[in-house]
């Protein structure tokens, strides 16, 4: 028989589900026992993701959020929520089997995704900041890579079709060797030998080493007064510069000695190399169900203490969700009962 204190407290508890697009989000609640409650749409600005959270939380206490694209339309959501101390999920998108079942709509999605925080079967935490910038940098990356490969083919296209005074120029060289000499050549001729001989050189310079790319157009902007440039110890007239030893992974996300920025890669090793290197301190809670159970306190009894859902309680006690505050508070609760 569940005693009155528990069903109050059952009616506050309250689940969330925001279905993301680029424009708007729309976020809808669910009782503790799946019964809808509301729904409406917001803007996907500061002020939309501060009043969506605001209907949420007017219905009762959130234990839960469960967003749609947690790492795409629903970052800004998800950046919002965890501010302001909410837990949040990743619902992954209904199949084409549910929808075609319940039906596809902004509202029905949102109430899906409410759903599936209650049930459980949305579990997962959505990544953290560092892993977005750590995405970003590597499809920065990726996508030189594939420039790199289409303006490689795009060469071979225009020698196949290129006037033949070009083609038998450039018929034996291979590899970096053509690209090189692409790089250098200077168009000359009549007008179709130029633009042929351009549109080579311009390719062919694309293909060339990022670093030195990254080097040049880093000099061009700050010559041009966009960026002031970075600050280095005076030299004497006419004396060289030492020679720049080579860097750690550690230091490759630092400008070097010339000003010259990070590629993408080595931004990347960076981050890798730091989080590799890096000692992160857990704390042990191997000891809150034994300990609860020697004093015979049950989940919903320490739920109701702590004002949370008794599936948050036996998550920390399992390792399986992370909370140092609420553990230790548990901890401290449980010594003294």
């Amino acid at each position: 028989m569940t005693s009155a204190g528990t069903v109050d407290m059952e009616q506050k508890w309250v689940f969330g589900g925001v279905d993301s697009h680029a424009d708007t989000i729309h976020a809808a609640v669910v009782t503790g026992n799946g019964g809808h409650l509301a729904d409406a749409e917001f803007p996907t600005t500061t002020a939309g993701y501060t009043a969506a959270l605001a209907f949420l939380g007017a219905h009762g206490d959130v234990v839960a959020i469960g967003v749609e694209g947690t790492a795409s339309y629903g970052a800004g959501f998800t950046r919002a929520a965890r501010a302001a101390r909410l837990t949040v999920v990743e619902v992954n998108r209904p199949d084409r089997a549910e929808h075609r079942r319940s039906g596809k709509s902004d509202p029905i999605d949102a109430y899906a995704a409410a759903r599936a925080a209650l049930s459980g079967r949305a579990s997962s935490a959505p990544k953290d900041e560092t892993v977005t910038g750590i995405r970003a940098l590597h499809n920065a990356a990726w996508s030189t890579v594939k420039a790199r490969i289409a303006a490689i083919n795009q060469i071979g296209h225009i020698l196949v079709s290129a006037p033949d005074a070009i083609r038998d120029r450039y018929r034996a060289l291979r590899g970096k060797t053509l690209i090189d000499t692409l790089a250098r050549q200077r168009p000359h001729g009549d007008a179709v030998h130029t633009a042929v001989l351009t549109a080579l050189k311009s390719l062919a310079r694309r293909v060339e080493d990022p670093h030195r790319r990254t080097r040049r157009t880093h000099v061009r902007t700050r010559r041009r007064g966009q960026r002031p440039p970075l600050p280095h110890s005076p030299r004497p007239h006419g004396q060289r510069r030492p020679h720049t030893r080579v860097r750690g992974p550690a230091e490759c996300g630092r400008p070097n000695k010339e000003g010259d920025h990070p590629s993408p890669q080595e931004a990347i090793a960076r981050e890798v190399f730091c989080y590799l290197t890096t000692t992160v301190t857990v704390p042990d809670i191997a000891d809150l169900r034994p300990l609860r159970r020697s004093r015979n306190i049950t989940l919903t009894t320490v739920a109701e203490y702590f004002g949370v859902w008794p599936a948050v309680i036996s998550c920390v006690e399992r390792s399986t969700r992370r909370g140092d505050d609420l553990a230790g508070a548990y901890r401290e609760w449980l010594t003294a009962a």
